[in-house]
């Protein structure tokens, strides 16, 4: 079974579509950049606010889409959103 995560999204002229935001996490050589992903919409709304557009992709797509924009990692549920 398909990991499903919850991704910040932007509404296009197709409807809505992944955007791929980045944030700061620790890495074993100091802070690195990572597209953020979520276990629930609450942990979403939490870092980014109740006006935040989302979808739900398997966490490979988001993976995907992360090393598409050059970053390396994805965090699952950063720091400050998991309840």
């Amino acid at each position: 079974m398909e990991t499903l995560v919850i991704v910040p999204a932007r509404v296009g002229a197709r409807g809505p579509e992944m955007e791929t935001r980045h944030v700061e996490v620790p890495g074993t050589l100091g802070p690195e950049l990572a597209v953020p992903v979520f276990s629930s919409a609450g942990n979403l709304v939490r870092l980014f606010g109740d006006r935040q557009p989302w979808i739900c992709v398997p966490l490979r797509a988001a993976r995907e889409a992360a090393a598409a924009a050059g970053l390396a990692r994805v965090a699952i549920d950063p720091e400050g959103t998991a309840p």
